[in-house]
């Protein structure tokens, strides 16, 4: 079985192949009579744990720290139209009795699906607004985007303190909403009204930020 964003090939029994999927999520099944990996050990299990509280948020461009609540951004007047990156922070104390090969920051919200005139989407929100970068112990495990939201830890995690950071951009939308409309005036009496704006006047800002629960399994 090949990763189809990773590449990372598993040795499997086709005779009993059974493949959970997290929803958009996908993946190359490559059949072959020849071995391209050594089967993986299975790892113990252990129970989940849930990490998503104490963390600390830093807002990079505007030198503001707090802590994480994890709700929008943009339920916070001070950070409603806030556009950039903010860095989380927490030290976890993972138990020497345990262990964890994946960050997750849950399956996401399914939404209702609705008829679209243009474009297209998932009907799905995020757990991640919209996209992260993950370091554990100062090493980059990976980056959050797409489904499954969660990054493998591999060997980074180890038993005692951890110090995990993960930083997340949203899109430009929120910083645009708080702005007024360019004064076309002068240009359109110069070259005539040649253009309106699309979808300018009516900007929400938009969900930002960590908004699932984050565990290590």
């Amino acid at each position: 079985m090949v990763g189809s964003f990773t590449g990372k090939a598993v040795a499997a029994d086709v005779s009993d192949l059974t493949c959970d999927l997290a929803p958009y999520e996908s993946r190359i099944l490559v059949l072959s009579s020849e071995s391209t990996a050594k089967p993986e050990a299975p790892m113990p299990a252990a129970e989940p744990l849930d990490i998503s509280s104490g963390w600390s948020v830093t807002f990079d461009k505007l030198n503001y720290t707090v802590p994480a609540s994890g709700k929008s951004w943009s339920d916070d007047p001070r950070t409603r139209y806030f556009s950039g990156t903010a860095t989380y922070r927490k030290t976890v104390d993972v138990p020497a009795s345990a262990k964890y090969t994946t960050l997750d920051f849950g399956p996401g919200t399914p939404v209702q699906q609705a008829r679209m005139s243009n474009g297209t989407r998932a009907w799905i929100d995020p757990p991640v607004r919209e996209a992260a970068v993950v370091y554990i112990n100062g090493k980059a495990a990976g980056s959050v985007w797409k489904a499954p939201f969660r990054v493998e830890t591999g060997e980074l995690l180890h038993a005692g303190p951890n110090e995990i950071r993960i930083v997340v951009a949203n899109t430009a939308i929120n910083e645009l909403a708080g702005q007024t409309l360019p004064d076309y005036k002068l240009l359109k009496l110069k070259y005539g009204d040649r253009f309106q704006p699309q979808d300018m006047n009516n900007l929400e800002p938009l969900p930002s930020g960590i908004l699932g629960q984050i565990r290590l399994k």
